[in-house]
């Protein structure tokens, strides 16, 4: 419930509809990487895809704990 999916949008249309500056700034990193790695054609090595699966988690657990906060 952070974001409003639709087809047509860009990540960066996502990265603005973040509100929190935190979880904006994180999410932004996050889609720099899946963007480099995505769009760049090339493998990664195990070691990194770990490390950024962690970051993610990370920004997901940050989301959700946001989410539950009443007076965010």
């Amino acid at each position: 419930n952070v974001i409003e999916w639709h087809k047509e949008k860009t990540n960066r249309d996502y990265v603005k509809e973040i509100g929190n500056g935190h979880n904006r700034s994180y999410f932004n990193e996050l889609v720099n990487i899946f963007e480099y790695v995505w769009y760049g054609s090339f493998n990664i090595e195990k070691e990194y895809f770990d490390r950024m699966t962690e970051r993610f988690s990370s920004f997901e657990h940050s989301v959700n704990v946001a989410a539950a906060d009443p007076n965010d």
